[in-house]
């Protein structure tokens, strides 16, 4: 096979324009089963798989940047020493809280909006017990919140479906741990092989879109109390956040 030439390794501007458009369309249309993005992975489904990096590489920044400034998404690389997920995106929504109605992506509905509380809830207290919470803690929790409650008739730890929430051992393992990456799991090495548990900690998503500050703001709201009470989470917050994080407090 002959060596590509200039004309081949390049692209019109129309051809260009039409492939940052798809990569954008590829991005968002998949964005409802919240994934993990690899470039490769969305490069070979717009098929510029084999096409050289100067090619590749102005095209999939084009797209990042028309991401952010026309849609208000900004797809973020993951900063993780997790080898399996380096050079993995995640897409974050910039204007989800906008004060403007018509300018936020996201409508919810009411089991949605009742989700993102819950959620809202454990990573709290995972956040509150130094990012590491181990199943039975986390479920003694919740239990104590009359969330859910062990089915007594499974030994593998199985919960009883919630009215509004169904079972919610399914929704924080499947949904939000293997499917969303809003929590991760690993397993207890010191839980009975045969019987499993596992440990919680904040996942990649969650890393992304949650700001600790709103969660120690939230933590203090329902204990009455102010955030700066909490002495060592607000300090390493305001390291992380600055120093004014909580200044509206």
């Amino acid at each position: 096979m002959p060596p590509a030439t200039q004309e081949t390794s390049q692209l019109s501007d129309i051809d260009t324009e039409k492939l940052v458009k798809d990569v954008i369309f590829h991005i968002i249309s998949q964005e409802a089963k919240r994934p993990l993005f690899k470039k490769p992975d969305i490069l070979k489904a717009i098929g510029l798989s084999g096409r050289d990096s100067k090619v590749k590489d102005p095209i999939f920044q084009q797209a990042i940047r028309d991401l952010k400034d026309v849609f208000g998404y900004e797809l973020k690389e993951l900063d993780t020493k997790d080898k399996g997920k380096k050079g993995c995106y995640i897409l974050v929504n910039t204007i989800e809280e906008s004060p403007i109605e018509g300018q936020r992506h996201m409508k919810l509905s009411e089991k949605e909006e009742a989700q993102l509380g819950l959620l809202t809830v454990i990573l709290s207290v995972i956040y509150m017990n130094n990012n590491l919470m181990k199943e039975d803690a986390l479920f003694s929790f919740l239990e104590s919140l009359d969330l859910c409650e062990k089915d007594a008739t499974r030994r593998d730890g199985s919960t009883v479906d919630h009215k509004d929430f169904g079972n919610i051992k399914t929704l924080i393992d499947k949904e939000w741990c293997q499917k969303h990456h809003y929590i991760h799991m690993e397993k207890d090495e010191n839980s009975d092989p045969d019987q499993p548990h596992f440990i919680y900690s904040w996942g990649d998503r969650a890393l992304v879109e949650v700001k600790k500050s709103e969660i120690l703001k939230f933590v203090a709201e329902i204990y009455e109390k102010e955030p700066s009470e909490f002495t060592e989470q607000y300090e390493n917050i305001r390291n992380i956040e600055g120093e004014d994080v909580f200044a509206d407090e």
